[in-house]
């Protein structure tokens, strides 16, 4: 692919093997969680994070303080529905996202909405408009942030925390 600049983004909310992949990649690697997080700073004093389970919640909010970011977490609200069910019934998402976006909004002083799952994709701008604060689609955000990153000709550093593991080096000084 000469010529052309690549990113990779992961679209799990979870950002599996992140670290790992920008340890042995030279291009961007993006996990939607990660940016959506980032970018949610960016915009709002504080963020609630939308998950499809109410099992996951313990884990977005390990995600968020791993990232340095729990004092910018207004909640961890749950949907209740299944992964599957985010993405085949969008009318039923939609409910949960504006009923529970507006508690969060009210109750927890949120003032920017994490859908916390790929299979909410789509949704951000019409709920947007309902609950008139930013809803970030982390898939989409990702995206244009990678396209960034790609344009700019930035990638992650490679002295300290995404240093190329030892096995890879040695491998490419064998080559």
């Amino acid at each position: 692919m000469e010529g052309r600049s690549l990113g990779v983004v992961v679209a799990c909310f979870s950002d599996p093997g992140i670290d790992a992949a920008k340890e042995v990649s030279q291009i961007p690697v993006l996990g939607i969680a990660e940016v959506a997080l980032h970018i949610a700073a960016l915009l709002g004093h504080k963020f609630c994070l939308m998950t499809p389970l109410k099992s996951r919640v313990p884990a977005k909010e390990h995600h968020v303080r791993r990232l340095g970011m729990a004092k910018l977490l207004a909640s961890v609200r749950a949907l209740n529905m299944k992964v599957l069910e985010t993405d085949a019934k969008p009318d039923e998402t939609k409910t949960a996202v504006l009923e529970i976006g507006k508690r969060a909004i009210e109750e927890d002083g949120a003032e920017v909405m994490i859908l916390g799952c790929a299979g909410m994709a789509g949704y951000s701008e019409e709920l947007a408009k309902q609950l008139g604060v930013p809803v970030l689609d982390p898939t989409s955000v990702a995206l244009k942030v990678a396209e960034a990153l790609v344009n700019l000709g930035l990638t992650h550093s490679k002295i300290g925390l995404f240093s190329r593991p030892l096995s890879v080096e040695s491998e490419q000084m064998r080559s």
